[in-house]
């Protein structure tokens, strides 16, 4: 023997609701307590940047550069494997995701 239940769709939206909610509040309280043991010097962070004429990698690197990085090379190494590239080439108009302290 079953029992027939009548659910309406507001119901089934504020469960769903909640249940988000519940779900997405769970992941930014453990993520906050992995990054806070994880890192406890300085956080890597990154930006985007939209590459205009006449900007090359290196200048890039250099504008965004800290001391963190051994050298620009490897700066740049860092930045060309962010954004999945293997060319030092890069156009105008291209958008970049650039890491920094």
């Amino acid at each position: 023997m079953y029992t027939k239940y009548n659910i309406s769709k507001k119901q089934i939206i504020t469960v769903s609701v909640a249940i988000a909610a519940i779900m997405l509040l769970v992941f930014c309280i453990t993520t906050k307590v992995k990054a806070a043991n994880y890192n406890r010097g300085k956080q890597i962070r990154v930006k985007s940047v939209m590459i205009e004429e006449g900007d090359t990698l290196w200048d890039i690197a250099v504008s965004n550069y800290t001391e963190e990085y051994s050298s620009i090379s490897s700066y740049i190494d860092q930045i060309k494997e962010c954004n999945n590239i293997t060319s030092d080439t890069i156009h105008t108009g291209m958008y970049l995701i650039i890491p920094y302290y």
